[in-house]
């Protein structure tokens, strides 16, 4: 007599969280990529008040699920076919349920062994294999921002060795610290948590308003730290060029010292972005400085700097938020 024997192995699948695609590898909705001390995630979500569904990165440990970078902003996805791969020429692209791309990244280099990796910075960047230096990656996240088409809103005046003159509220506090770096490669303004463990963003509205939220375990919600623009004097070339605003004058707007509006038409139905003139031609002769207070320097993003005089460079470089 023969016994046969049959045996039935349960197989259970467990997934490890990752932080890296490969090119050889699908992320489906439902899947998601996790940096490696699990700060950030990266996979489909849909936001409040919506049906569509969207390729992000969002906090991975916090209760309230909070986007911080949107791939498909303008493509949404109206079902969860949505899938993700990494191309060999190291191109993130997302394809719908028809398999047509409706997002891509681009690359700076011809590519040979791409990987996508999530970090703990919630930057999403592709890289060769193996080369984990920054400066040599194909793409990254961190260079293409949740707003695009952007206006600027609001400039903090230039930086004068300490801080940003237009920010005097900027000041040393127990959550982060701040600097403004400027050297021979990269110019840029850079705030670090003191405790890697806090939630901090910060939010610029489509009215120009830069809102510094801080997440609360004790609440389990965003509290709002700090708001950037204080009154409508802050806003963005409210009076134009060469024009003057007084928060506590009304109209706000006026013109500097021996100048008119530009278009007295407009000035008169509070349109004051054209600016003002000088009422009789510049003589350089006879004119001379006056002194005025409490005002923003001159925009500087256009203008050339001199890295040898650095107490000059300090002086004149500031930033500006869009929306």
């Amino acid at each position: 007599m023969l016994v046969f024997c049959f045996i039935s192995f349960l197989i259970v699948r467990t997934a490890t969280p990752t932080d890296t695609i490969y090119t050889a590898q699908l992320i489906r909705d439902g899947d998601t990529i996790v940096s490696a001390g699990r700060t950030y995630e990266l996979g489909f979500f849909t936001p409040e008040k919506s049906r569509n569904r969207y390729l992000g990165i969002w906090y991975g440990k916090i209760s309230v699920q909070t986007a911080v970078w949107v791939a498909n902003r303008e493509t949404p996805l109206n079902d969860s076919s949505g899938v993700v791969r990494l191309t060999n020429q190291g191109l993130l692209v997302l394809l719908n349920r028809s398999g047509s791309i409706i997002w891509s990244s681009n690359t700076s280099a011809p590519a040979r062994n791409p990987v996508a990796q999530l970090l703990d910075s919630g930057n999403l960047f592709v890289k060769e294999e193996g080369d984990n230096n920054m400066e040599n990656s194909l793409w990254q996240s961190f260079d293409y921002s949740a707003v695009e088409d952007s206006n600027v809103k609001y400039r903090a005046e230039p930086w004068n060795g300490l801080g940003f003159s237009g920010l005097p509220r900027l000041k040393p506090n127990p959550i982060y610290t701040f600097e403004f770096v400027f050297n021979d490669k990269e110019i840029f303004y850079r705030e670090t948590l003191v405790n890697n463990s806090t939630h901090w963003r910060a939010i610029a509205t489509q009215y120009g308003d830069l809102q510094l939220l801080l997440w609360m375990e004790q609440t389990q919600s965003w509290f709002l730290y700090a708001t950037v623009n204080t009154d409508n004097c802050e806003r963005y070339n409210l009076c134009g060029p060469n024009g003057i605003c007084s928060i506590d004058h009304s109209p706000v707007c006026d013109c500097l010292y021996e100048f008119v509006p530009k278009v007295p038409r407009d000035w008169k139905k509070t349109g004051w972005s054209s600016g003002c003139l000088r009422k009789t031609a510049l003589n350089c002769f006879r004119d001379g400085f006056r002194k005025l207070r409490g005002l923003k320097m001159p925009e500087t993003r256009k203008s050339w700097f001199s890295i040898e005089l650095k107490t000059t460079y300090r002086r004149t470089t500031g930033f500006v938020v869009s929306s």
